[in-house]
């Protein structure tokens, strides 16, 4: 076993082949409960203590969010926030214009956040490229008499007013939190976290026993900052490097799951799906499927695939390790069902490196881990299974094939299947031992045919439905598959009577004596 899981954690993708019957789907999950399988952490605030302890401030990364800063004050300081234009403040009629007051909100001061504002109506006024217009949200629409222009004068006063007091109270009922703390944390870094979303700041509350004054979102936010000064005041660690260490090594989005003694239970999970050669890019990666809306109209949406799914969950669990297991891999066709992740789940491409627009990225919300490109974590492992023998083996892509690691099991290598304490067999492993081994040294004996073609012990587990009946296994089973191996060869009966012979070890070969 250990051998396996090594294999797969230095190539993050393997590949079981094998003969019809040797458990490779089996293997393939005991190896995944093993991978995913990790020591139970310490408690949250341990564990933030230990990173912060051993984290190394990177210089260039600071200078550079200084950087971001100095560069938006010098664009828009406070002062100037009160005339805004329509084009200082939104993309406005010109897809060039990109120093805009909304675009840096968005994009240019993400590297400061982990969240972005909302939808393009959290900003209340925007230019839609679709209509060719002007949109109008909120309070704002409530002054139906007011020009553009008019009404921008009246959201940059609002701004400016909320920002040169610093109270987030004032504008709340005209302003989405999310979009007032994006603002207040750029213009105040030293008394607001840079973080926006009021699941992330209770998950983080909750997770560190973090106190706050009272429920409001601004006064969390305040106390996860006051948190963050108190673990860090000895450390030239910025409060956007403390954000990113939180969110590299714990679960902000969701929350931990903890365990006795409020310790984080630190394994991960294996998913399971089997290729056929139906299954395409939509049911893996992502893609259109219809949806009814209210008034019973039927439109489209994207949703993303299993595996897409599977990633996601993995890229909010940094730490924990993750498993999918593609059985019957090769039933598939590759280049319909991974498109472009070809270049992805390569593994000297995992993470954000590796980072590929799909199909329908245009189509992916912009809270999304993937809004920017989809990506497969580096936590991230994966096991496929195929037989050997199957035809499609040959049409295999070698692009496929080279981002992964292959390791062949043999039927004698899963013998210990027939001994298994809860799926074994029990009195008749012995005997089936011995029957599977005289058979597949039958089976080499004829040209054309290999070790690929053995008969693994996953087929004498069947066993157990006929009492132990070697020959009911044989009528039922073991016949119909080999008359298969041998269609379209000379003397097929002869061959057939060889091989059945030697399962009932009655075979020439062995001079009487049974082989072991």
């Amino acid at each position: 076993m250990q051998k396996y899981i090594n294999i797969l954690k230095s190539n993050h993708n393997l590949i079981l082949t094998g003969a019809p019957g040797t458990g490779k789907t089996y293997l393939a999950k005991e190896i995944a409960k093993e991978v995913i399988l990790q020591e139970v952490k310490g408690t949250p605030i341990k564990i933030l203590e230990s990173l912060l302890e051993n984290y190394k401030v990177d210089e260039s990364q600071e200078l550079q969010y200084k950087k971001i800063l100095e560069d938006f004050y010098n664009q828009f300081p406070i002062k100037k926030l009160q005339f805004m234009s329509l084009e200082d403040y939104c993309i406005g009629n010109s897809d060039e214009n990109e120093n805009n007051f909304c675009y840096w909100m968005e994009r240019k001061l993400k590297p400061l956040g982990y969240y972005f504002p909302g939808s393009s109506r959290s900003y209340l006024l925007y230019w839609s490229k679709s209509d060719g217009e002007y949109k109008v949200h909120g309070y704002l629409k409530q002054e139906k008499d007011k020009s553009e222009d008019e009404l921008m004068t009246v959201l940059a006063s609002d701004i400016y007013e909320m920002v040169k007091d610093n109270n987030p109270s004032s504008m709340a009922k005209k302003f989405g939190d999310s979009f007032i703390l994006k603002i207040l944390s750029t213009y105040y870094p030293e008394e607001y976290a840079p973080i926006y979303s009021k699941t992330h700041i209770e998950n983080i509350l909750s997770m560190f026993n973090i106190e706050s004054k009272n429920k409001s979102i601004f006064e969390q936010n305040k106390a996860i900052y006051n948190f963050y000064k108190s673990l860090t005041k000895n450390k030239n660690i910025s409060p956007w490097s403390f954000m990113h260490i939180l969110y590299s090594n714990f679960n902000i989005k969701e929350g931990e799951v903890l365990q006795e003694g409020g310790k984080i239970d630190n394994n991960g999970e294996f998913w399971f799906v089997q290729f056929h050669p139906s299954y395409d890019y939509t049911d893996f990666v992502e893609g259109l499927r219809p949806k009814q809306d209210e008034n019973g109209i039927v439109g489209f949406e994207r949703r993303n695939g299993v595996f897409k799914d599977f990633c996601k969950t993995a890229v909010r669990n940094p730490n924990k390790k993750y498993v999918m297991i593609i059985d019957e891999i090769n039933r598939g066709e590759f280049s319909k069902i991974f498109g472009e992740l070809f270049f992805s789940i390569d593994p000297g491409y995992r993470g954000t490196d590796g980072k590929v627009k799909t199909q329908y990225q245009n189509l992916v919300d912009e809270d999304d881990e993937f809004y920017e490109g989809f990506f497969v974590p580096k936590n991230v492992y994966i096991i496929g299974t195929m037989n050997d023998i199957d035809r499609s083996v040959e049409s295999m892509d070698f692009a496929f094939r080279r981002r992964f690691a292959f390791k062949e099991i043999k039927a004698i290598d899963r013998v210990e299947m027939l001994y298994d304490s809860e799926n074994g067999i029990g009195n008749y492993a012995d005997e089936a031992k011995e029957r599977m081994n005289r058979l597949n040294k039958e089976i080499e004996k004829i040209e054309g045919l290999s070790t690929a073609y053995h008969i693994g012990p996953a087929y004498f587990l069947k066993l157990k439905n006929y009492n132990g009946d070697f020959q009911q296994l044989w009528d039922n089973h073991l016949e119909g598959l080999l008359r298969e191996y041998l269609r379209g060869m000379q003397n097929l009966e002869e061959k057939m009577k060889t091989l059945k012979a030697a399962y009932d070890n009655e075979s020439d070969s062995d001079n009487g004596q049974q082989q072991e």
